[in-house]
């Protein structure tokens, strides 16, 4: 990496706001390239029944917003 030149960051979009934001703590300038996207296009009201797939998905989430603020209190790199 050259003079503050960007590279492109791929990784899942679960984890993309974490990811840029380590990134930018190590002075690298990224450009964010989500994949992996788990969301549903053609969801309809079933979707928001509770399911056993529920607490995996708010595990994920959780572990992402308690980088982000580890992140953010300087406990993480």
């Amino acid at each position: 990496l050259q003079n503050g030149e960007p590279v492109v960051l791929v990784t899942s979009a679960l984890h993309m706001a974490r990811s840029v934001e380590l990134a930018r703590a190590q002075g690298i300038v990224a450009l964010p390239y989500p994949c992996d996207r788990r969301g549903e296009m053609n969801s309809s009201w079933s979707d928001w029944l509770p399911s056993n797939s529920g607490p995996a998905a708010w595990q994920d989430l959780l572990h992402e917003w308690l980088g982000i603020l580890a992140l953010r209190a300087g406990v993480a790199p």
